[in-house]
């Protein structure tokens, strides 16, 4: 029955038409997402902290050409040691290349 239920649920939504979220100011984004890498590429964990929600979960999908966290990684702290160790510790090791990239029209980063 539960899924009959978000099925129905489901296909109302897309009937309606409604937006899910409110738009976002586009300035803001770029903002956001530019002290976001900056914190990221620079190890400022205490900055991605101010940037990520305390339940914050981290998905990575390497498309099945590289190495990814196999489970999400749950909670703000967690989620700023990882974020540190890629784009700080191992890309000063590494060849790694960091690229913004637009996705689903809201900004991402491919590494």
């Amino acid at each position: 029955m539960t899924v009959r239920q978000v099925a129905h649920r489901a296909r109302s939504h897309v009937h309606a038409r409604r937006k899910r979220f409110e738009p976002v100011d586009a300035a803001e984004i770029a903002q956001i997402t530019q002290q976001f890498m900056t914190a990221a590429n620079t190890g400022d964990t205490q900055g991605l902290l101010t940037l990520l929600a305390p339940d914050a979960t981290w998905i990575a999908d390497s498309g099945g050409k590289v190495t990814a966290a196999r489970r999400p990684v749950v909670g703000a702290e967690k989620v700023a040691a990882a974020l540190v160790n890629i784009f700080h510790r191992r890309r000063r090791t590494s060849d790694m290349r960091i690229e913004m990239v637009n996705y689903n029209n809201t900004p991402a980063m491919v590494a």
